[in-house]
């Protein structure tokens, strides 16, 4: 609101309004308002300590099963029973694509290992003969996330039944199918064609 003062100033009468100023009370209530507005915004004390205590919780489960290994996973008695039986270089040892990726084991013959790479290859190496049997397949034009035997299966009159049929997964969003080709070996008795490729992935394969 505003006032009205009237001033008798050689024998005039003059009027002015003035804007009515804030009193210190209502300063006192202003700031006390801002006050409780910023305390209620934002997570409540009472919310964090019930987060913190459930988050304690999680943890005591957490290290408890920690302390019971999976079903079937190897000990660590298993594993320094293990000796290095050899060292083959089957893929780019240098550079950002070096290194295997993965690998299978023929579970029909257990004489032959799938190994694929970082530079994006697969190669078929037998376990008997200590030394790859196939050249390296350029599958991929990213590393190889998976690779797996998908047919291994002994056919009559085909001396070249073992790992018929290979597939890889890649980085590069693709997964792919193989078949071997017994007429295109050459020296290495494994060559592969390929046979398929599923594009469906927006992302890498892994």
């Amino acid at each position: 609101e505003a006032d009205v003062v009237a001033a008798d100033h050689g024998g005039k009468k003059r009027e002015r309004s003035a804007a009515a100023a804030p009193s210190a009370n209502g300063s006192e209530e202003d700031n006390s308002n801002n006050a409780e507005k910023k305390t209620r915004s934002g997570i409540t004390q009472d919310i964090v300590e019930k987060m913190v205590e459930k988050a304690g919780k999680l943890s005591k489960v957490r290290r408890k099963s920690m302390k019971t290994l999976p079903e079937g996973l190897a000990t660590l008695e298993d594993l320094s029973a293990l000796k290095l039986h050899g060292k083959y270089p089957l893929h780019t040892t240098s550079g950002a694509q070096r290194g295997i990726t993965c690998l299978d084991l023929d579970q029909n013959t257990e004489t032959h290992v799938v190994t694929a790479g970082a530079d994006g290859k697969f190669k078929v190496f037998d376990l008997e003969q200590s030394k790859a049997v196939s050249d390296a397949v350029k599958a991929h034009g990213k590393a190889i996330t998976c690779v797996k035997i998908l047919g291994s299966q002994e056919e009559e009159g085909n001396p070249n039944w073992a790992l018929n049929l290979v597939g890889s997964c890649s980085a590069d969003k693709t997964c792919k199918i193989w078949k071997r080709d017994s007429e295109k070996g050459g020296k290495k008795p494994f060559a592969y064609d390929l046979l398929y490729t599923l594009n469906d992935h927006g992302s890498e394969v892994v």
